[in-house]
């Protein structure tokens, strides 16, 4: 774990989503993913168990008892499956990531008091600059293909999926 002028690095990268809580949609060069989160110290655990290198960056930075829980919004490569962004719009500490596949991922906190409500703000950021963060991910390939269009029109989706409430039932590993 390493500070950057934006957040935090971690030597590795954020808990994949869960494909049973995750609803997939199209967006041109990139697929938007949405799904309900629950995380806990033991979901952690779980997740990060047959990688003890990596649990151990994960440890030293979570707080004394994780109990949080929110949309995350995913960001991946149509065609390579890929996650380079991630908005996590938790309760109690809504972040995103920039993520480099199988390498890090940079955390950034959202400042609810400069941004304003997470989930709003998240689906801005991706639906006005996903090029931009891509770009500084270090993806350059799949920003130059992306479609604003298609891009807005998921968003669309998106904000209609979370719009419609949490689903009744999550599962949580």
């Amino acid at each position: 774990m390493s500070s950057s002028h934006l957040g935090t690095r971690y030597d590795t990268v954020p808990i994949p989503p869960l494909p049973e809580n995750t609803t997939w949609y199209d967006a041109g060069a990139v697929r938007l993913g949405i799904e309900y989160r629950h995380l806990t110290d033991d979901i952690v655990d779980a997740a990060f168990a047959a990688r003890p290198d990596e649990a151990a960056v994960v440890d030293a930075a979570r707080p004394a008892l994780l109990d949080d829980e929110g949309w995350s919004l995913h960001v991946v490569d149509g065609a390579t499956d890929e996650e380079w962004l991630r908005f996590d719009m938790f309760d109690d500490g809504p972040h995103y990531h920039y993520i480099v596949p199988g390498q890090y991922n940079l955390s950034i906190d959202i400042d609810t008091n400069a941004l304003g409500e997470p989930i709003p703000w998240a689906l801005g950021a991706v639906r006005d600059r996903v090029a931009t963060m891509l770009r500084y991910a270090g993806n350059e390939d799949l920003a130059a293909k992306v479609d604003p269009d298609a891009v807005a029109a998921a968003i669309d989706q998106v904000d209609a999926h979370v719009r419609a409430g949490i689903p009744d039932t999550v599962a949580t590993a």
